[in-house]
């Protein structure tokens, strides 16, 4: 098997490790919006509005995985679709904008949580929040990089 193929299989695997992982964060989460919901507190304090942004940012998130995949496997066919490819780059993009968007207005959140709680770690929490996008920037850059390095040289 070449370089290409090893290339493609282990970025598979990654992309499934992370829609496991983000599927058992969204599991462990149910029990406390439903306590949210039953007990009348999500609007009140505002951990429950940290959990449902957190929900709100899984559904693109999963969107740009989902599309990861496709790609990946739109790259392994033997004349690649170069149509398929593009529409869900461009789809990834516009996700990854929305996800982007949503994790920096949700910073100053974690900022007044951690001024109320005295806890200076829900800070960092925070930033780690807003980095966690761009490993799935740098997974779509490394797509793009299988794209321009194997995919687009070959001539049908």
């Amino acid at each position: 098997m070449n370089h290409f193929v090893w290339q493609v299989r282990f970025l598979r695997f990654i992309v499934f490790g992370i829609i496991f992982s983000l599927f058992g964060l969204a599991g462990l989460g149910i029990p406390l919006v439903w306590h949210g919901i039953t007990k009348n507190l999500l609007l009140e304090r505002p951990g429950y509005s940290v959990l449902l942004t957190a929900y709100l940012i899984f559904i693109p998130t999963l969107l740009i995985l989902f599309h990861a995949l496709r790609i990946l496997r739109y790259m392994s066919m033997t004349p690649p679709a170069f149509p398929l490819i593009t529409a869900s780059i461009q789809s990834m993009k516009l996700c990854f904008y929305i996800v982007t968007i949503l994790t920096t207005c949700l910073f100053p959140v974690f900022f007044y949580i951690g001024q109320i709680d005295d806890a200076p770690g829900l800070i960092i929490i925070g930033i780690g929040l807003i980095l966690a996008p761009l490993t799935i920037g740098t997974l779509l850059a490394c797509i793009q990089q299988l794209l321009l390095r194997y995919v687009l040289p070959m001539k049908f």
